[in-house]
């Protein structure tokens, strides 16, 4: 079973992500089981007690952002697989920096997350 988290501050954007994941899963015949975070702290906060192979993380977070979020669960596993998710394309060097898997500019393109789930769980 693949662990994705989804984090993710705008609760609307949240849901879509997550149900765009579970299609695909679906569609895929992939064994998911997704849990979705308000903020960076609170994804720390479980990472530290349960690992997640999938990451798609909001840049523009309160408080601790997506890049520094990224950061620290990069320091706890290197093998996280990290996705971006913003409405700026601003931010891909940061991401680069964290050696992110993807990077998605909302609104989502369902194709582009299918590929980079494709890519993500081969």
């Amino acid at each position: 079973m693949t662990r994705i988290a989804i984090c993710e501050d705008d609760e609307m954007e949240r849901t879509v992500l997550q149900e765009l994941v579970k299609a695909w899963a679906e569609a895929n015949d992939v064994e998911v089981f997704v849990s979705s975070f308000a903020s960076g702290e609170e994804l720390i906060w479980s990472f530290s007690d349960r690992r997640y192979d999938i990451l798609f993380l909001d840049i523009l977070l309160e408080e601790l952002d997506g890049i520094q979020t990224g950061q620290q669960i990069r320091s706890m596993d290197a093998k996280t697989d990290i996705i971006y998710c913003t409405a700026m394309t601003d931010f891909a060097l940061d991401a680069y920096e964290v050696h992110a898997k993807g990077y998605l500019v909302k609104p989502y393109d369902p194709d582009k997350i299918e590929a980079v789930l494709a890519q993500c769980i081969r």
